[in-house]
């Protein structure tokens, strides 16, 4: 049994504090860094390992956006964090970007991955805070763990710090430190550099990407309606009275889940998924429209 468990908050006063220090980095680039002009020049093509069971390698083809940024007479090749399995902008287009202490090695887009895991990370650990603490002991106390476990959290970084003997200056400044690509490092990746490869990238890819995103809707849908229609009148009332009002209503909603509540379980599964499957809709659909 996994002892974290048996401390409430603990790990999603992690996740606050991770949240926090991306959402920091970011506007503490906006603020104090330059804002320049990167132009995006292609795509980096290349497979990624998502996943692995016993001998079966699972593969899958990622883009990742390749940009050149002028800078004080240099050009510099600079890779933007994450890849996808989409194309979305057209080559020759720009993208903002911030650089610290005219120091191409430390800059960050403003429109970043950064940014959104930040949110990402502060909105999981604010819900997991609620309902592991706040529900059951108040808002005044369920803050106080919160202030304790991050000035715990803080105390023991520093105290490694200072037995590594780095400041914490040093440790900001080699995790932001990124090397621009070279020119022989680009000519042995796979670049796809112009829109007409994008243009038929799209026309390909788009109509089975919306097939597959609606396929899943109507899945979704369907299932949730079977289910539906096997519960009983005073179940569905009971479902709808829980989920109309769910923050007061969190506790018996955990009851129900525990208990089995088949209906209850069934719409908060479908839910969960229907937000980023309808996000993934609307994203190919508005492809398959570019066309």
């Amino acid at each position: 049994m996994n002892p974290l468990n048996h401390i409430p908050g603990l790990g999603s006063s992690i996740f606050i504090l991770i949240g926090l220090v991306f959402v920091y980095l970011s506007f503490y680039f906006k603020r104090h860094g330059k804002r320049h002009t990167a132009k995006l020049i292609g795509y980096k093509k290349a497979l990624h390992n998502m996943s692995t069971t016993r001998n079966v390698r699972s593969e899958r083809i990622m883009y990742t956006k390749l940009f050149q940024l002028d800078h004080q007479g240099q050009s510099y090749k600079i890779f933007e964090n994450g890849s996808s399995s989409t194309m979305g902008s057209e080559i020759g287009s720009t993208k903002d970007i911030f650089i610290l202490n005219n120091n191409p090695n430390y800059y960050l887009f403003a429109k970043s991955y950064e940014l959104f895991f930040g949110l990402i990370f502060l909105t999981l650990g604010s819900i997991l805070l609620y309902a592991s603490v706040i529900s059951n002991v108040g808002v005044d106390i369920g803050l106080a763990y919160l202030l304790g476990y991050i000035f715990i959290i803080i105390s023991f970084v520093k105290y490694k710090m200072k037995k590594a003997k780095v400041t914490f200056k040093e440790c900001v400044e080699k995790m932001l430190y990124k090397e621009p690509t070279t020119e022989d490092e680009i000519s042995k990746m796979d670049i796809i550099s112009s829109n007409k490869e994008l243009e038929d990238f799209h026309i390909k890819h788009s109509k089975v990407g919306l097939i597959v995103c609606l396929i899943f809707i109507g899945f979704l849908v369907g299932l949730s309606y079977v289910v539906w229609n096997d519960s009983s009148r005073s179940l569905q009332q009971m479902t709808i009275d829980l989920l109309s009002n769910p923050v007061q209503s969190l506790p018996e909603i955990k009851r129900q889940l525990k208990a089995g509540n088949k209906l209850l379980i069934m719409l908060t599964f479908s839910g969960v998924l229907i937000i980023p499957i309808l996000f993934s809709t609307l994203k190919q659909m508005a492809l398959f429209l570019r066309r």
